[in-house]
């Protein structure tokens, strides 16, 4: 069900709640089957676009409340992970330096314990060199090794938004900021108050000019 703010232009809205029976749906190749349905594994889909033709706004990044990021990804799994594509954006970022780090393809990724501190990081980092990478937040159940990347898309060599997706059984969360196509998507699966957060998120991004 489409969700547009009534009093801005950007960004487009788009919100499916399991609670209210709502699927967001990734088909597979072409006989009918599906790679991931938020249905099925309970999740909250937040879909935001800010480009209009071939016009992107910058994401602002920096209006979402990085205590309510972290929340969800505290309720939804036991530990957070980052991966960002291309890996060449991070070449300055040195903060990485703590964390162990692995290439996958064109992308970097790592683990690390759920901390406010440390998602707030990623945040100001996404927001400040965001360009045409895509930058992809989570939590997880275990230790995510993408080296079955090719299973999902044959013609990728870098975990993506739908890498992630296909392996949803084993992970709570994924925010995905794609500076290219100018969106974000936050997939969640709910928990006590959930409403709360998707209302936090969905009107601190919408307060973009």
């Amino acid at each position: 069900m489409m969700k547009k703010s009534k009093t801005r232009a950007c960004p487009m809205v788009e919100v499916f709640d399991p609670h209210k029976r709502e699927d967001f749906r990734i088909p597979r190749g072409k006989h009918g089957d599906v790679l991931f349905s938020s249905l099925d594994h309970g999740c909250v889909v937040i879909r935001m676009s800010w480009m209009r033709g071939w016009w992107v706004r910058q994401i602002p990044i920096k209006l979402l409340d990085s205590a309510v990021v972290n929340s969800v990804l505290q309720e939804t799994a036991d530990m957070g992970f980052l991966s960002v594509c291309p890996s060449d954006s991070l070449c300055r970022f040195s903060g990485l330096d703590e964390f162990e780090v692995h290439g996958y393809g064109d992308a970097l990724l790592t683990h690390y314990r759920h901390d406010q501190r440390t998602v707030a990081w990623f945040l100001d980092e996404a927001s400040s060199r965001g360009t045409y990478e895509e930058w992809l937040i989570g939590s997880t159940n275990q230790e995510i090794d993408p080296l079955d990347v090719a299973e999902a898309n044959p013609r990728n060599r870098s975990p993506d938004l739908v890498y992630f997706l296909a392996r949803f059984s084993s992970m709570g969360s994924v925010w995905a900021f794609n500076f290219d196509s100018g969106e974000v998507m936050a997939v969640f699966r709910t928990f006590d108050g959930y409403e709360d957060a998707v209302s936090n998120i969905v009107a601190s991004l919408q307060r973009s000019p």
